[in-house]
């Protein structure tokens, strides 16, 4: 079967298909390892920091970038043969991160001092060097790029936001949280360079 069935996995058994596989894949990091250990860092460390700086007070917007990255691994998946995107959407959390504070200190093992706009490139070279395929992390920084240019660069030219948080995951989020996660009803993309890889961030909600 192509890929993308194995990733639905139909029971022959049954004949239903396993829809939950299709969320289920994005919780596998693949065996208990260094790499596996790098992951949950990067994702405690950095998409932390991503919901509580650039998405402050804005929890739907945060989980509508999930989403989005989510379903762009997926339509991808019919082209390249990947089963599992649990550290290609951690990878795409850390480039969003590294494009809004692109001047922040980061420092790797306590070696490598660089700002956080290069991270994600240094992240995929240390993959390549540890033996391991960089195309899942490269994947990643499409799809977060991708998102960036949709949400910060597109509309600053005067074009209109593509990615508007859906109301109905708004009014969930809002009924969930009590009220916290909501989006903010007077967002306005942030200023940034028109170029693709060139630029400061800036903070999602700031004028």
């Amino acid at each position: 079967m192509l890929w993308y069935c194995k990733t639905l996995q139909i029971s022959n058994a049954s004949s239903t298909v396993q829809v939950w596989r299709l969320f289920t894949n994005f919780i596998l990091l693949g065996g208990f390892g260094l790499p596996f250990a790098m992951r949950l860092l990067m994702l405690v460390r950095y998409g932390v920091s991503l919901e509580q700086v650039a998405f402050e007070h804005r929890t739907a917007d945060y989980a509508f970038m999930i989403l989005f990255g989510m379903a762009c691994f997926l339509l991808l998946s019919v082209f390249i043969p990947m089963m599992a995107f649990g550290g290609t959407l951690i990878f795409m959390i850390v480039y969003i991160w590294s494009r809004f504070t692109p001047d922040q200190p980061v420092s790797l093992m306590g070696v490598v001092k660089l700002k956080a706009f290069y991270l994600p490139w240094v992240l995929l070279l240390m993959t390549k060097v540890m033996g391991g395929s960089p195309i899942p992390d490269l994947i990643g920084i499409l799809v977060g790029h991708l998102y960036y240019f949709l949400k910060v660069l597109y509309p600053n030219g005067s074009s209109p936001d593509l990615l508007q948080t859906p109301k109905f995951l708004s009014d969930y989020i809002q009924n969930l949280y009590g009220g916290f996660g909501y989006v903010n009803p007077n967002y306005q993309a942030p200023r940034a360079a028109p170029t693709a890889f060139r630029g400061r961030g800036h903070r999602l909600g700031a004028d």
